[in-house]
């Protein structure tokens, strides 16, 4: 099964998988560590994605008409100074359109269509009208100390929204590394179940999830497939509805008795491994010995050897390996 990269029907299937994780963990003798490694990915994702609710919601009541109104009103004020500092004359270069900002005749005629290029702009005729007060109307409001409010109102606005992006990037990116840890957790679950469910097994939708998550397919050398449940639509007869139910709680019984038999003769191969381990290192440590007494009696003084009361090599061989048999 493919899980979603969306953060919120990510969100959706953990929270069917710890459901399921509730509701048949014990009887299929999941590990604890599952659901709780799931619930606490999920609360994680969950409050990521509320931050990042909150900041998109603060930026479309708050910084978003915050910017529209300061833009548009820089837009305005720059209309007015284009069309009173050029006028008609606008075929005609003047040096004046070069101190207001305006560097050419065919630039003069435009307002900028950037918001930061705007700014420079407004800042631009700020200074211009400071420097050349004859140049002010303040009926047509075209003064330098609108001209700095303009700039000032639009600057602080693009402020908010640099801080409110990168705060709301940060939120997403939180979001993000938090959808991964689920999805990491939510295919540790799948790769549990998929050692003890069948592909059919009903119990798959109580995680949340497809028949084989991982696109397998039942083999008759591999798991054993159970048997449909009947398509016919039970009637309202109670003796067929309680063998229905019977039926079924008899089939979860011998799929789970049949998965505690596997587990059993997997403990019972690895008990006979170690075993076998156990009598090979018995075998070299009582080869050894032997090597060791030999050398010993090599190195006995003349006359002097292995005391009668001593313990024989092959009895300590003898016992050793009736240890490990």
């Amino acid at each position: 099964m493919k899980l979603p990269f969306n953060p919120v029907p990510l969100s959706e299937i953990g929270k069917k998988a710890i459901a399921g994780l509730e509701s048949f963990g014990e009887a299929l003798d999941l590990p604890i560590k599952l659901k709780e490694t799931a619930e606490f990915s999920l609360n994680h994702l969950t409050q990521t994605i509320a931050a990042c609710d909150d900041e998109s919601a603060f930026s479309e009541l708050s910084i978003v008409p915050a910017l529209g109104r300061a833009n548009d009103l820089g837009a305005k004020s720059l209309t007015l100074a284009r069309d009173l500092l050029v006028g008609e004359n606008s075929d005609i270069w003047d040096s004046v359109w070069v101190d207001a900002g305006l560097s050419s005749s065919s630039k003069a005629k435009r307002i900028p269509s950037s918001m930061r290029n705007r700014l420079a702009l407004l800042k631009s005729l700020s200074t211009f009208l400071t420097k050349n007060a004859a140049w002010e109307d303040e009926s047509a409001g075209l003064t330098a100390a609108i001209f700095t409010q303009r700039a000032q109102s639009l600057g602080d606005a693009l402020r908010q929204a640099d801080d409110h992006n990168r705060v709301r990037s940060r939120a997403i990116t939180t979001r993000t590394v938090a959808a991964a840890q689920l999805r990491e957790s939510l295919n540790d679950i799948v790769a549990k179940l998929e050692e003890i469910l069948d592909g059919d097994d009903p119990r798959w939708a109580g995680f949340g999830f497809d028949n084989w998550p991982s696109g397998k397919t039942p083999s008759s050398d591999s798991k054993p497939r159970r048997l449909p449940v009947p398509s016919h639509k039970l009637t309202d007869n109670g003796a067929e509805v309680a063998a229905m139910k019977m039926w079924i709680y008899a089939q979860r019984l011998a799929t789970e008795s049949l998965t505690q038999a596997k587990r059993a003769l997997a403990r019972v191969a690895q008990s006979e491994e170690t075993t076998r381990q156990l009598r090979l290192q018995a075998e070299g440590a009582i080869a050894l010995s032997e090597q060791l007494q030999d050398k010993a009696n090599e190195l006995a003084p003349p006359g002097l050897t292995t005391t009668a009361d001593a313990i024989p090599p092959r009895t300590i061989q003898s016992e050793a390996l009736s240890l490990a048999n």
